[in-house]
C-alpha cells in the first residue's frame, strides 16, 4: 500500500506566509476603523493634529514673561507716585544731610562710622540733628536698604578728596531709605550773598533752596569774597544780654577770621538796610531756620556791589506738617565762656 502523506514544498510555505500577512493587515485596518468610529463617544478622545494645529499648540506651550495682576497704570509692587512738593523736600533734606557729611570728610579726611558725629556739641556741631526724611518723617539710620524710611548710610574708605570724586562717594554712601530716593543727585550746598538786592541764598549748584532778606554794613563795610562757616553758635553772648535784647539774636554763623558773622538781630527794621559794621543780619526766625540747614564749613560767597547772578526758580516746597530740621534750643551748641565781638 502506497503512503498518502503529502510533503510541503517551498511554494506552499510562501503562500501560507503571504496569507497570514494579509490577514494581519486586514485585522489592523478593522481595528483602526473601529477606533475611529468610536472616537466621538470616547471620554479621552484621540486627536490627530494637523501641522497648523501642532505649530499653534507649541506656541501656546512656550513660557513667556510672568505678568503680575493689577491695573496697568499701577503695578502691585511699584510705589505710589509722590507729589512734586514731596520729591523736592526729599531732594532738599538729602542734600542737607549729604552736605554735612561732605564737609566732615573734607575737614577730617575720612568717612565716620556713624552719622552721630555730625551732631556733636560745639564746636563740632555740623548739624543740630539728623534731618527727617519727609515721606515717613523718620531720622533713623540703617546700614541696609529696607524701604522703611529714614536714611541708609554705608561708610567706606575715601579714595579721593577731589570735589567731583568725593561728591560721588558721598552720594553712594548716604541716601534715603525709600524707593523714591535711590537716584537723587548731589551737589553740596553753599551760601551766596547778593548785596544789591539784600538777598542771602542757600544754593546747591544753581538751584535755590532758600532766600532771605538781610541787613548789611554801612559805607560798604560788608566784606566781599569767599569765606566759610567756621563756627555755629546758639544764642551767642546770651549770658551778657537779657532775653530779646541780644544784638546777635538767636543764632550766629561765624565766618573764618572771626570778625564777621551771619547772625540774628534785636533790630528787625535794620533788615534791607545798611546799618551794621559789616555783619550780615537776618530776622531771628530766618537765622534759626538757616542755622538748622547749613552745616559747619559751608562755603559763603559775598558778591561785590553791582554783581548779580542768574538762578533757577526755587524748588516748590510746602509745609510738611512736621519740621524736617531741628530748630530746638540745645545748650550743647552754646559757647557761654566766650564773648563774641563781631562787627555788629
Amino acid at each position: 500500500m502506497k503512503d498518502s502523506k503529502r510533503s510541503w514544498s517551498r511554494g506552499d510555505i510562501f503562500l501560507l506566509a503571504l496569507l497570514f500577512y494579509l490577514l494581519g493587515m486586514l485585522t489592523a485596518v478593522i481595528v483602526c476603523v473601529f477606533l475611529l468610529h468610536t472616537n466621538r463617544e470616547a471620554s479621552w478622545p484621540i486627536h490627530f493634529f494637523t501641522y497648523q494645529e501642532k505649530i499653534g499648540w507649541e506656541e501656546e506651550m512656550k513660557v513667556g514673561p510672568i505678568v503680575q495682576t493689577g491695573s496697568p497704570e499701577q503695578p502691585i509692587d511699584d510705589p505710589a507716585p509722590i507729589s512734586p512738593y514731596k520729591h523736592n523736600q526729599l531732594w532738599e533734606t538729602t542734600t542737607v544731610l549729604r552736605s554735612a557729611l561732605y564737609q566732615f570728610v573734607k575737614a577730617n579726611g575720612y568717612m565716620p562710622q556713624s552719622l552721630d558725629v555730625l551732631t556733636h556739641p560745639f564746636p563740632n556741631n555740623y548739624l543740630t540733628a539728623i534731618p527727617k526724611e519727609p515721606l515717613t518723617y523718620s531720622a533713623e539710620i540703617s546700614h541696609i536698604f529696607t524701604d522703611q524710611g529714614g536714611w541708609v548710610y554705608q561708610p567706606r574708605v575715601i579714595e579721593d578728596l577731589i570735589d567731583g570724586e568725593l561728591q560721588g562717594q558721598i552720594e553712594e554712601a548716604l541716601f534715603p531709605n525709600v524707593n523714591e530716593g535711590k537716584s537723587l543727585p548731589f551737589n553740596p550746598i553753599s551760601l551766596v550773598l547778593e548785596q544789591d538786592t539784600y538777598t542771602l541764598r542757600v544754593i546747591s549748584s544753581d538751584k535755590v533752596l532758600r532766600s532771605y532778606q538781610v541787613g548789611l554794613g554801612k559805607d560798604g563795610r560788608t566784606p566781599e569774597g569767599h569765606f566759610s562757616v567756621a563756627k555755629k553758635i546758639m544764642n551767642p553772648n546770651s549770658h551778657r544780654f537779657p532775653a530779646g535784647q541780644n544784638p546777635y539774636g538767636k543764632r550766629g554763623l561765624e565766618l573764618e577770621g572771626g570778625i564777621y558773622a551771619i547772625h540774628g538781630t534785636n533790630n528787625p527794621d535794620s533788615i534791607g538796610n545798611n546799618l551794621s559794621n559789616g555783619c550780615i543780619r537776618l530776622q531771628n526766625q530766618d537765622v534759626v531756620e538757616l542755622y538748622s540747614m547749613v552745616p559747619l564749613y559751608t562755603p559763603v560767597e559775598i558778591l561785590p556791589e553791582g554783581v548779580k547772578k542768574e538762578w533757577r526758580e526755587p524748588f516748590l516746597t510746602a509745609d510738611s506738617g512736621q519740621p524736617l530740621y531741628s530748630e530746638k534750643e540745645r545748650p550743647e551748641e552754646a559757647d557761654p565762656d566766650h564773648f563774641y565781638n563781631w562787627a555788629y
